[in-house]
């Protein structure tokens, strides 16, 4: 019989997603599991990538190539899209990893028109992230655009090296997908 305490609390589906959230689909009936944002989100089943229209939206960059003028390091990312139509929108997350000397404290430069730098942070481990937007329009199947972006690095005072990896992330409204292409710089 149907318990009015029996509502799932929102604690519930980290224990055992998969089967809390069937049960919760047949009893609320399976219309909401398609309208309510939150139980697609506590499911541990992968999404599928597929977008409202039908579509797929598999972002993926690839191995971001360097320069180095002086202490700048220019950064060129492939980012392409390998499903089957534009994402609404796409953050291209990009990690700075310094193994040997620093990442300057100055903020990353977009240096193309087709993305916006939005924000920077720098975490305890001395890693950069940095978030540019992809403007519109947005990366259509089979017409990838690359992201530019130029950051200071400045060698370690002893041995005068740098080094370090740079990860660069495309982020899409899920249930899109996105792979990282990362590489070194030195």
């Amino acid at each position: 019989h149907h318990h009015p305490e029996a509502p799932v609390t929102p604690q519930q589906p980290a224990a055992s997603p998969a089967g809390t959230t069937r049960r919760r689909v047949v009893k609320t009936g399976a219309h909401l599991a398609w309208s309510t944002p939150v139980i697609l989100a506590a499911s541990s089943l992968p999404a599928h990538g597929v977008a409202a229209s039908g579509g797929v939206v598999t972002m993926a960059a690839g191995a971001p190539s360097t320069t180095r003028p002086n202490d700048t390091i220019r950064v060129s990312c492939v980012i392409s899209n390998l499903g089957t139509e534009a994402p609404a929108s796409m953050d291209a997350v990009v990690r700075l990893t310094p193994l040997v000397g620093e990442i300057g404290a100055s903020d990353l430069v977009s240096n193309n028109t087709e993305y916006e730098f939005i924000s920077q942070s720098v975490g305890p481990d001395r890693v950069v992230t940095a978030i540019f937007r992809k403007l519109d329009p947005q990366i259509a199947p089979s017409a990838p655009k690359t992201l530019q972006f130029s950051f200071q690095s400045i060698a370690d005072p002893t041995s005068t090296l740098r080094k370090g990896t740079i990860n660069v992330l495309p982020s899409v409204p899920q249930p899109g997908t996105g792979t990282p292409g990362s590489n070194d710089y030195e």
